[in-house]
């Protein structure tokens, strides 16, 4: 490891602001990572394990501490709290990390910390722990076995049942793939995934979506030729399959709504081969700003970026699109595999909110849609209420549902067959009303929702 740097003082100042300041995983983490890009690449790969580990197993440490420490958890001082969570899943999930070295760090850095006094405390605990750990048994319990709000299990288990809501809190303790459509306008598939294995990159291919793949084993995007070149974009499966369940035609009109980081856009783009306008927008420079930077590096003529809130509406705007895409705020709860915090900040008045705020904006753009057009909705949730609900809100603005089943890849098809008949017929009703849930644990994704609806 590099001299003057220590990964897990690095680490520990990322928990500190998720936790005791409530900013967001992905953001802090990025910028640490980005502060950082100097270090080796398994030194940045520790410091991401470390941070998104912690996070993704929070409650599940937060009972081992406290089967042994004499001071609970969330009395404990923050710093102290924070390196002890991060000690534990040390010792629980990284096997090759001794455990000498993790109780001498973590004496080292509360002492850095001006935290000498309790220096004693975090040994004893931590070698106690270390102790106990292959005798411990975790109870039979949703919110310590898989580190979720009890809330939270709760609400899955009602809407999907037991069965699957095991499935999906399962899937959030996996390791989320990195995944990438390409740019066929300027490359192929096959040539560029010849050009980045070349680099010592592994690809392979990408479920669902042909032009995708896999990546992993790279050090730093913003370094690789062909990503600056803009060969290629970084976006969720489950994000492609929404652009594929959209498929707009060549030469149409296409406004999305709220499109940062500007995926859908780039993906609409794509599939109308250059062809047609995509107006991309969102509501703050800050965020127009990430997508002009997309569309220029892919060198994507056909979309055009405005910075615009869609709570507002346009009335220059009315019945101009063939299709609006409306991929608009939600409560992210797909994605808990990828941003473990949003788990611990879920709370039902909150989920209200969020579902008037959707209904907001549905009511300032539903009339963007030509006659005869179609409306795309989607989020990266798994609530009902911002999902099915949602699409009844808007078929009562004059829209109908669209039989998408011909617009389902035959893996997709496939992987609901391999989980079960329940699946596969879930499949295939919904996407008769024109609606794809993908369920994690079922499908090698996110967890994600999409609509297709045609205005009347």
């Amino acid at each position: 490891m590099t001299n003057t740097i220590n990964e897990r003082e690095i680490a520990l100042d990322v928990l500190m602001e998720i936790n005791e300041r409530e900013q967001y995983i992905h953001v802090l983490l990025n910028d640490a990572l980005r502060k950082y890009q100097y270090l080796e690449k398994n030194e940045r790969a520790f410091i991401t394990r470390l941070v998104k580990g912690t996070m993704e197993r929070r409650m599940t440490l937060d009972y081992v501490i406290n089967q042994v420490s004499s001071v609970r958890v969330n009395k404990m001082k923050p710093l102290i709290r924070n390196l002890m969570r991060m000690s534990v899943y040390q010792m629980m999930y990284m096997e090759q990390v001794p455990v000498s070295a993790v109780c001498n760090e973590a004496v080292k850095l509360a002492k850095k910390r001006h935290f000498t006094n309790l220096g004693g405390f975090v040994n004893g605990v931590l070698r106690n722990i270390s102790r106990q750990l292959p005798a411990m048994e975790l109870p039979d319990d949703y919110s310590v076995r898989y580190s979720v709000p009890q809330e939270l299990a709760d609400m899955l288990k009602a809407s999907y049942g037991e069965e699957t809501m095991k499935l999906i809190l399962e899937s959030f303790l996996k390791d989320s793939k990195v995944s990438a459509v390409v740019n066929t306008i300027k490359i192929t598939r096959t040539e560029l995934m010849e050009r980045l294995t070349a680099q010592g990159i592994e690809v392979t291919d990408a479920p669902y979506v042909e032009n995708a793949f896999i990546m992993s084993d790279y050090n730093y995007l913003e370094e690789i030729p062909e990503f600056i070149d803009g060969m290629f974009q970084i976006q969720d499966i489950s994000s492609m399959l929404a652009g594929m369940i959209a498929s707009p035609s060549k030469d149409s009109t296409v406004i999305d709504v709220c499109a940062a980081p500007g995926g859908k856009s780039i993906f609409a783009a794509l599939m109308m081969e250059g062809t047609g306008h995509v107006i991309s927008r969102d509501v703050s420079e800050k965020k127009t700003g990430q997508i002009e930077e997309n569309v220029q590096r892919l060198g994507l003529g056909n979309i055009s970026v405005e910075t615009a809130d869609a709570l507002e509406h346009n009335l220059a705007d009315e019945e101009t699109a063939d299709m609006l895409l409306a991929d608009i705020p939600c409560s992210g709860l797909g994605i808990i595999g990828r941003k473990p915090d949003i788990k611990y900040n879920v709370s039902r008045e909150k989920l209200d909110g969020i579902v008037r705020l959707q209904r907001d904006i549905l009511d300032s753009v539903c009339s963007y849609v030509k006659h005869g057009g179609y409306l795309v909705y989607s989020t990266c949730t798994l609530n009902p209420k911002e999902n099915e609900e949602n699409v009844r809100y808007i078929m009562e603005k004059g829209f109908a549902p669209v039989d998408i089943n011909d617009l389902l890849p035959e893996s997709l098809v496939n992987d609901a067959k391999k989980a079960g008949e329940k699946y596969l017929d879930k499949l295939h009703s919904d996407a008769a009303r024109g609606m794809l849930t993908l369920i994690p644990g079922v499908y090698e994704c996110d967890g994600f929702f999409v609509a297709k609806l045609k205005r009347i």
